[in-house]
């Protein structure tokens, strides 16, 4: 046993002074969690400061009204950033570009039509690119619509009921009713019934970029980890340390558990350190910290198994240069390191279940999405059964000389 831990610790110290090693199982991660993380969004989207533009072509009141409701409601104001343009061809141009998520044009004739109770519409111009900001904008519109139309329905109301008993005689008094009615609603009812809710959800929370790269990179290097244990194997091969070692009372048991102790070991360190530093960039990894260790170290149990059996297939340190990257990242597309496997054709998807990355990773979101240790033992059986596989295939093959 102490012989073990001897071989271990030279190992784990070795690597330590490796300053191109340590490079590559920390520095590369780091540097790529943050370059994804952040390119591809590092925050939950929150839906506020949409850009907008209102142009009131309108000389009557009621489209005075509507601009003016969203200058002046509180909660529009949470919602919209309304720009300062009057041209109407511009605003439309600008939606075009992407630079307004989108844009209400008042005709020049709304009052007059709504007061002589005629159809008339409100003209609204969205960015397709901005899908959510534009459709939120669109259904506020689409309130404001229906409020001016009931208002004008119930003014014909009105006006039809007071006609017939002869107290409403001509156009002006149907034109001072509906001017009642959406004085009224803009006052209680237009821009008063717009509410925005905010609400967590209890069950499942969405992963954002550095939630998914933190996973997805972290298991990726992780398996790099295995390539450079199996160097230290290869090197100690070649340099004929390994034949010496032999030769004195230490066993091959010995020699391998302690080769397998120190990829382990460091595997764990790297994970620790990974974990810590994407936290700090706002990385969350769920509630189940107990979940998260299973998980972390079923991997690493797979990528010292993977290590052992890169050793035994290469005889020489170029050759694992070779075969290691090259499985290293078939793993890390198929199990969606680099892209997440929910846009691969469906015939593409079960490829990641032959891959220590896609057991991984998704092991890893779900405990982000809110799941417990005891959903993840699945992934934890599945991981501990390659990395033993991958053991016992590679003791059985592996060359001492």
């Amino acid at each position: 046993m102490a012989k073990t831990l001897y071989i271990a610790l030279k190992d784990i110290l070795v690597t330590i002074r490796d300053k191109p090693s340590l490079a590559i199982l920390l520095a590369m991660p780091m540097v790529l969690i943050l370059i994804l993380g952040t390119a591809l969004g590092g925050g939950s989207p929150e839906i506020s400061d949409i850009d907008i533009a209102i142009i009131n072509q309108d000389k009557g009141e009621i489209g005075e009204k509507i601009a003016d409701g969203f200058t002046e409601s509180k909660e529009l104001k949470k919602l919209f950033t309304i720009s300062d343009s009057t041209d109407a061809e511009k605003a439309r141009s600008e939606v075009e570009e992407g630079e307004l998520a989108a844009a209400l044009i008042i005709p020049e004739d709304f009052s007059d039509k709504v007061n002589a109770a005629k159809a008339v519409k409100m003209n609204v111009y969205t960015d397709p690119g901005q899908e959510i900001p534009a459709g939120i904008f669109r259904s506020v519109v689409k309130s404001i619509a229906s409020r001016i139309s009931a208002a004008s329905v119930a003014a014909q109301t009105t006006t039809s009921v007071l006609s017939e008993s002869k107290m409403v005689t001509s156009k002006e008094d149907f034109s001072r009713y509906i001017n009642a009615s959406i004085n009224e609603l803009s006052k209680e009812g237009v821009f008063s019934a717009i509410k925005i809710k905010e609400a967590e959800s209890k069950t499942k929370r969405g992963i954002n970029a550095i939630d998914y790269y933190s996973a997805g990179m972290g298991v990726m290097f992780l398996i790099f980890g295995a390539m450079f244990g199996a160097f230290s194997f290869i090197n100690e091969r070649s340099d004929w340390t390994l034949p010496r070692l032999l030769i004195t009372p230490t066993n091959k048991t010995s020699i391998v558990g302690g080769k397998m102790l120190g990829i382990f070991a460091i595997g764990i360190c790297q994970f620790i350190i990974l974990y810590f530093f994407t936290r700090l960039l706002g990385a969350y990894w769920g509630n189940s910290l107990p979940g998260v260790i299973l998980i972390a170290v079923a991997t690493i149990i797979s990528t010292t198994g993977l290590s052992i059996l890169f050793a035994a297939i290469a005889k020489t340190r170029r050759a694992i240069g070779a075969i290691a990257p090259l499985v290293i990242n078939i793993m890390a597309i198929g199990g969606g390191s680099m892209l997440p496997v929910e846009i691969f054709p469906a015939w593409l998807k079960p490829l990641h279940y032959f891959t220590i990355n896609g057991w991984a990773i998704d092991g890893f979101l779900e405990l982000m999405e809110g799941a417990t240790a005891r959903a993840v033992l699945p992934n934890v059986a599945a991981l501990t059964g390659m990395g033993m596989l991958f053991f016992f295939i590679g003791v059985w093959r592996l060359r001492y000389e």
